[in-house]
């Protein structure tokens, strides 16, 4: 049906060119020619003359010759850089068709003298300038939807590479941890067990159906996380979270913040320290704020965070471009993570 409506669309703009034309020479007469001013002569007659047909068809057909051939063949060598000399034979031959067309319909007409082909070639510049513009147009249109679809593709792939780095350690300690609790606090155990599964489920299955869920999603989603990370420590206060601000109609990209929660309780100090661990978010009309901060180990390697924090500023770049800012700091003491989103 797309292709239809093409086809009929070149048909009716090459149909409207030679009324437009003549349209034109018509007013241009009326308005510079003196004696043509006193004689009634209508837009029809000037139309249906011979000599009019005759170069309403030349220019039809030249310019729809130079339109085409740029377009299907001389721009697209342009844009796949093909070699100069097989453009410049390209041109040439154009030119050359054009001169061989007018030569040709000579015989046929005689009126067609030397001054025809000066005016045939500005047409034929004309047209064909059209159809490289509308060719290079197209091309980037074309350039546009697959770069969103390969930017789309590799946020799919970011995610789902994010999505298997949640740590194998976590997962084995915080099921070491239920299973002690199941003899001595089997409801609370219970209640553990639920938000772990609740912590795969959405990594797993509502990740997927959604480009962006509701902020409050998310902070669930993080105080599950923390709340199991709690049961491992001896003083769950080693641990802060904290929300300002009112979420409730914010939507952001699932699974941002996972990768600085996680990178804090891998690298953070002394555990038994309340605080060693500070996560706040704050949302303020239209910008969110997400800082973590933590206590460092001594002797820590990998201070980038790896995998995930790669990913995560790959993801915030093809996302948010240059509407969100990141700063990552850190001294022998703390390390810190602020990231400010200007939201969607």
């Amino acid at each position: 049906m797309k292709r239809y409506k093409t086809i009929v669309g070149h048909m009716l703009f090459w149909l409207s060119v030679p009324f437009t034309i003549s349209f034109f020479v018509w007013v241009f007469f009326f308005k510079n020619i003196t004696q043509i001013k006193t004689q009634s002569i209508s837009y029809l007659n000037m139309f249906m003359d011979k000599s009019n047909i005759l170069s309403n068809f030349i220019i039809v057909v030249i310019g729809a010759f130079g339109f085409y051939s740029v377009y299907f063949v001389i721009a697209p060598k342009v844009l796949q850089k093909a070699k100069a000399t097989e453009i410049s034979l390209l041109t040439f031959a154009l030119f050359i068709g054009t001169f061989f067309f007018l030569y040709s319909l000579s015989f046929f007409f005689p009126e067609i003298d030397w001054l025809s082909y000066y005016v045939a070639y500005p047409i034929l510049l004309f047209f064909s300038a059209i159809g490289a513009l509308f060719r290079i147009w197209e091309y980037g249109r074309i350039k546009e939807r697959e770069n969103a679809a390969l930017e789309r593709k590799t946020l799919e792939t970011q995610l789902n590479l994010l999505k298997t780095q949640i740590n194998p350690h976590f997962l084995f300690n915080t099921i070491n941890n239920i299973d002690v609790l199941i003899d001595s606090n089997p409801k609370i155990a219970s209640d553990y067990l639920r938000k772990l599964g609740d912590l795969l489920r959405f990594m797993l299955y509502r990740v997927n159906e959604e480009d962006m869920i509701p902020l409050t999603d998310e902070i669930e989603y993080l105080e599950k996380y923390i709340a199991l990370q709690r049961i491992r420590s001896v003083n769950p206060n080693f641990v802060n979270f904290k929300v300002a601000g009112n979420p409730d109609s914010v939507t952001i990209v699932p699974m941002i913040f996972i990768v600085f929660v996680e990178n804090a309780f891998k690298h953070a100090g002394d555990k038994k320290k309340d605080n060693a661990i500070e996560i706040k978010m704050d949302i303020t009309g239209t910008k969110l704020s997400f800082k973590s901060r933590n206590t460092i180990k001594k002797n820590r390697v990998d201070k980038d965070g790896g995998i995930g924090l790669t990913s995560v500023k790959q993801r915030l770049d093809l996302i948010y471009g240059g509407k969100h800012q990141l700063d990552i700091q850190s001294d022998k003491d703390y390390f810190e993570t602020l990231l400010q989103i200007e939201l969607l």
